[in-house]
């Protein structure tokens, strides 16, 4: 008899041994099974020993580390089958597999088992595998959402965007939304919450606008979530963004779903449309990334795993180099300059506005280059929706040849609140207002004036005098100082309209000057 491998049974491996006689065979089987029957006592045995130490551990652990976030969390297998990427598999089957998982960590803080109430799910494999960890035992510069990671050797952000009070609260709405508008076989089969939410992110997203466009349709959902008590605001570009814009970042969401699963781009959509409400910084970078031949001044966007969005560590903030010489200051606030002027003025499609400019929303990459880091309150602005007189109007304050009366701190907040009252009117007025992110660099950057009501007032004497260099032109050369504050005067408190952007480009001209002098 040949020997055949493939034998999984006693007889087969008896003959591969050549037992030939009975005798042998059947002390041999005698020994085999009293083997058999040890050997399975004691993988018993350990089993039983493992879970009792297991459990004790997680009876530990939760009394000593309740309420905490772990130090670093994975989740996903990056392959659910041979071949198949989590891409590829239906959202909701996606999401059950997530909530499927037994390791408690997954609830913080990524929570992709509430998606689609959500920022997405591309990157929650790597973090199952472990090729994306997160440290969130400690917050970045005591900021409660922000935490250092690494993909794979990446350095990188991760970034919740939103408070868990107000993730909390969203649930809340979410959940009573979808039992409201739940079926009855639903309503009575289900008693977990992550269900109704899910079903209540896609009946929010399924209402119809004013007009059906999605840009209605998404302001139409802010406004019931804030009337359900929700605390999210509606930032710039979802009150001037155009719905060429947002047509465009609902594509990139949806372009690669199956539509032949059922509700796949329903749910991707409304996916795209709550990320967009809570925080739109991850769908403004998933935007900005997806042009391959523009080098937007922003963070690498790699991709989110449910309450978080993962982004690019550009390295320092502008606040690390504050006390460097003065040539390397002047370096760094003319390449800030240079920011400003690549998202008004570079692209021929999309006009970027920047607000609420500070020190600790700029980072400093190791190649020098300066980078905007927080993109929630960045405008973006459709250049085909700006009709000619507008972009007249752009390159006539652009080149100091408009006159009329100037537009100070009070003339911005004036403009503010009349486009949040309505923002179909005065969203087209906005390019009128274009040089606010140099007024706000002069105050914020370039000074160490304290902001308060005396810049909503008309300038006076004293007000004027005490706006001097500081902030990163702090102790400039003898010889630069007199001019240097003179210019940083005016920047802040135009006399002219349009005088502001003339003014910035005579301050460079004073920059470049003293760098030339001191080489």
């Amino acid at each position: 008899m040949q020997c055949n491998s493939n034998r999984n049974d006693f007889i087969g491996l008896a003959t591969c041994l050549n037992v030939r006689s009975r005798s042998q065979l059947n002390m041999l089987s005698r020994k085999y099974r009293r083997c058999t029957v040890a050997v399975v006592f004691l993988f018993f045995s350990i089993t039983l020993v493992l879970i009792t130490i297991f459990n004790d551990n997680n009876n530990q652990n939760s009394g000593r580390h309740a309420n905490k976030l772990p130090l670093e969390v994975g989740m996903e297998s990056n392959v659910r089958k041979h071949g198949e990427q989590v891409s590829d598999i239906h959202p909701s089957e996606r999401i059950e597999s997530l909530k499927g998982t037994s390791n408690n960590t997954f609830a913080s803080p990524y929570d992709a088992h509430r998606c689609p109430a959500c920022y997405g799910t591309s990157l929650c494999g790597l973090a199952k595998s472990g090729h994306l960890r997160v440290q969130t035992h400690v917050a970045i510069n005591d900021s409660k959402d922000v935490y250092r990671g690494k993909l794979n050797s990446k350095k990188i952000f991760g970034k919740r965007l939103v408070e868990s009070e107000n993730f909390i609260k969203l649930d809340e709405i979410l959940c009573d939304l979808g039992k409201k508008n739940a079926g009855p076989k639903l309503y009575h089969d289900q008693r977990d919450c992550d269900v109704f939410i899910r079903q209540g992110t896609k009946y929010l997203f399924s209402l119809n606008g004013t007009d059906g466009t999605a840009r209605s349709i998404m302001r139409n959902g802010l406004t019931e979530l804030r009337g359900k008590g929700l605390n999210i605001r509606p930032t710039g570009t979802l009150l001037c963004g155009s719905n060429r814009f947002f047509d465009t970042l609902l594509h990139l969401n949806t372009k690669n779903v199956d539509r032949k699963m059922e509700n796949t781009e329903l749910i991707a959509r409304s996916q795209a449309m709550m990320s967009f409400l809570l925080n739109p910084e991850g769908q403004l970078l998933k935007f900005f990334s997806s042009f391959h031949d523009v080098d937007w001044p922003f963070p690498r966007y790699y991709g989110e795993c449910g309450r978080m969005v993962i982004v690019e560590d550009v390295g320092r903030q502008l606040t690390d180099v504050f006390d460097r010489a003065w040539d390397e200051r002047v370096e760094i606030i003319l390449k800030v300059f240079k920011v400003l002027d690549r998202l008004l003025f570079s692209n021929a499609d999309w006009l970027i506005l920047l607000s609420d400019i500070s020190p600790k929303n700029f980072g400093i990459a190791p190649s020098g280059d300066v980078t905007w880091l927080d993109l929630e309150d960045t405008i973006v602005l459709d250049r085909r929706e700006i009709n000619a007189g507008d972009l007249d109007s752009i390159q006539a304050i652009h080149f100091n040849d408009e006159g009329g009366n100037p537009c100070n701190i009070d003339c911005f907040t004036k403009y503010a609140e009349k486009l949040l009252s309505n923002p179909d009117i005065y969203g087209r007025q906005i390019t009128q207002f274009i040089d606010f992110p140099y007024a706000a660099i002069c105050i914020t950057l370039t000074t160490d004036y304290v902001f308060d009501s005396e810049l909503n007032r008309d300038p006076t004497d004293q007000a004027l005098k005490n706006i001097n260099a500081g902030g990163l032109l702090h102790n400039p050369p003898s010889d630069t100082k007199e001019r240097l504050n003179e210019l940083i005067r005016k920047c802040v408190f135009e006399s002219v309209r349009g005088e502001r952007l003339g003014t910035i480009n005579e301050l460079r001209h004073l920059l470049h000057t003293s760098l030339e002098q001191r080489r």
